[in-house]
């Protein structure tokens, strides 16, 4: 169970803290006042996607730190204990520092893991559930995006090789159609001249006296 949610820095949210206490928990306001901004800080603890806009403007990083009780949590205190982390049998701290740059440094219990590995330790404490989520499941972008945050943790080198692969890839592409342009205004250009100098020809101009 999620007690204590510390967030720094993380959009428009400079810092908040808030105390969950046991059984139901209701987050309510208007619309645009944080409510899914505070959704999102803890999607960053499950190991969501990071982003450089979750960074306030103006700030380096933006810090989302959690306090668990554990105590009931035997599937997630035996996952932990096989990545060497030390273990308090009752509470546990999750951070997530996310950077301008974009990247991301996970730590459990101070010690830095990386992404796969808190996936694997929260999908034991926490779930997240949208209105009509369900929903996502039949469209074949959700399913793209399941597929990249399933590869993000184990194949993320190969997939910056890929984005830049592929950019290099736009840019030669443009930098030949740029040089196809060139050589088609030239060629029009040299047909102009042929034109004229041909019209010239026919003339038969004669030097003035």
């Amino acid at each position: 169970m999620l007690q204590t949610l510390s967030i720094k820095q993380f959009a428009i949210i400079e810092e908040l803290e808030i105390q969950f206490s046991d059984g139901l928990t209701v987050l309510s306001g208007e619309t645009g006042s944080g409510k899914s901004i505070i959704i999102d800080a803890i999607g960053q603890l499950i190991g969501m996607r990071a982003s450089s806009d979750f960074v306030r403007h103006g700030e380096k990083k933006a810090v989302i730190e959690g306090i668990f009780d554990i105590d009931e949590s035997k599937d997630a205190i035996h996952i932990l204990k096989n990545m060497d982390i030390d273990v308090d049998e009752d509470f546990l701290l999750v951070k997530r520092e996310i950077f301008s740059s974009g990247k991301s440094l996970c730590k459990i219990n101070n010690q830095t893991v990386t992404l796969q590995d808190l996936r694997k330790v929260m999908q034991e404490l926490l779930d997240i559930h949208g209105q009509h989520e369900t929903q996502s499941l039949l469209k074949q972008k959700y399913h793209l995006t399941l597929l990249d945050n399933y590869a993000e943790s184990r194949y993320q080198d190969l997939l910056d090789k890929y984005h830049q692969t592929f950019q290099n890839y736009k840019a030669k592409k443009k930098e030949l159609e740029d040089l196809e342009s060139a050589d088609q205004a030239l060629l029009q250009r040299l047909d102009l001249m042929k034109f004229q100098l041909e019209e010239l020809s026919e003339a038969h101009l004669k030097k003035a006296k």
